[in-house]
């Protein structure tokens, strides 16, 4: 198949047909001033194209990061995170406030202990 396997990428007509010609090139099969009659190009377009295809399929088989990428959290959605954690944390407090309180209100001689070894 060599060349011809272009035709089964998803593109345009004539974005496969460019890289079948290319491909025929490459493989010995058709001269560059051929390819330039059947595209209806110049040879420094040719010469372009194919130097453009080739890093784009270089760069595309480069090892790429393992798992997902990466999603870019934005400045807002940073923000309502950081505020959420201290609303968390606040709440926590609150709770934590409220449950002496009513210790204290229950049994007051375990503050007043507190209150005099904190002074002295």
């Amino acid at each position: 198949m060599g060349p011809r396997l272009a035709r089964s990428v998803e593109a345009s007509g004539l974005a496969k047909k460019r890289l079948e010609v290319i491909l025929e090139t490459i493989a010995g099969e058709r001269t560059v001033a051929e390819a330039c009659a059947e595209l209806g190009i110049q040879e420094t377009q040719f010469h372009d194209l194919r130097a453009r295809a080739l890093r784009s399929a270089v760069t595309s088989l480069e090892i790429g990061q393992p798992g997902r990428p990466r999603l870019e959290v934005s400045p807002e959605e940073k923000q309502i995170a950081t505020m959420e954690a201290e609303l968390r944390e606040l709440r926590l407090e609150l709770r934590a406030a409220q449950v002496r309180e009513e210790i204290a209100a229950v049994m007051p001689h375990l503050l007043k202990g507190e209150k005099k070894t904190s002074r002295g």
